[in-house]
């Protein structure tokens, strides 16, 4: 087994501890520009992937297996500050029901400015609120292939930690646009020439009947009220999932994914 090579922390009144729990709130993330990451498999991702980690916290849980030993050495030989804490200590870090003994610092990643988007498929959410909804949704672009996803007003914190533990690694290797101005954002893509596909309930074409050009973006809508004004407004094609008689609606992330790969 791994030996703690760097500092012990046996209290929650250590300043990186303080630090770590307070990446919990959105505030503090967006004040040191900085997320959790937690978990083995994301951790994993995350070191394989584009994350910029620059703290990893774990405990003796992490030890007791060979992947996670394997993780500890990934962490340490990249230079990767690692602190060996107790047990009730990484809990406190830790919003999962059950720590799994592993919990990076990751920077959140500066984001390029809408004129600068080169990816010709991109996923664009409509007011997504569910954080196990996002990250579901992240997890399944990545594996569509589809490395940009636009979030409009009102879509719930990419980095928030519920997010980032059902994204399963997916934010390591897409990139996040935060929009604030919608109507800025469509005129853009329409200047670069994408498509703007949304989703109707009622009306459009049946999905396996769309054929998509080669620059497209896809509008997801919220779950409570779907695709909005603002993006129907500068829709240029509408897409509708045939369900059987009777029912109304699909999870916003089973739509995503349907869409996705259709």
């Amino acid at each position: 087994m791994m030996k703690a090579r760097q500092e012990v922390i046996l209290s929650k009144e250590n300043p990186q501890i303080k630090l770590a729990r307070s990446l919990q709130q959105k505030k503090y993330r967006k004040q040191h520009s900085l997320y959790l990451i937690e978990g083995i498999r994301n951790s994993e991702a995350a070191l394989a992937g584009k994350a910029e980690i620059v703290k990893a916290f774990y405990s003796e849980t992490l030890l007791a297996s060979e992947r996670g030993d394997a993780l500890l050495v990934a962490v340490q030989e990249r230079g990767i500050p690692a602190y060996l804490c107790g047990e009730h200590i990484i809990g406190l870090c830790s919003d999962a029901a059950t720590c799994q003994g592993i919990i990076l610092l990751a920077k959140i990643p500066e984001e390029q400015a809408i004129q600068g988007i080169m990816s010709p498929h991109l996923l664009v959410l409509d007011g997504i609120q569910d954080p196990g909804n996002l990250g579901t949704i992240l997890r399944t672009a990545w594996a569509a292939g589809i490395r940009t996803i636009a979030l409009l007003a009102d879509t719930v914190d990419p980095y928030s930690p519920k997010v980032v533990r059902s994204a399963m690694g997916a934010l390591a290797y897409v990139d996040i646009l935060t929009i604030e101005d919608s109507a800025a954002f469509y005129q853009e893509l329409q200047a670069k020439g994408y498509e703007i596909w949304t989703t109707s309930v009622s009306q459009g074409i049946d999905y396996r009947e769309a054929k998509k050009g080669e620059k497209w973006a896809l509008v997801i809508g919220g779950e409570a009220n779907g695709v909005r004004d603002i993006s129907l407004q500068y829709a240029t094609h509408l897409v509708t999932i045939p369900m059987a008689e009777g029912a109304e609606s699909l999870n916003a992330a089973v739509a995503a994914g349907i869409l996705m790969f259709g």
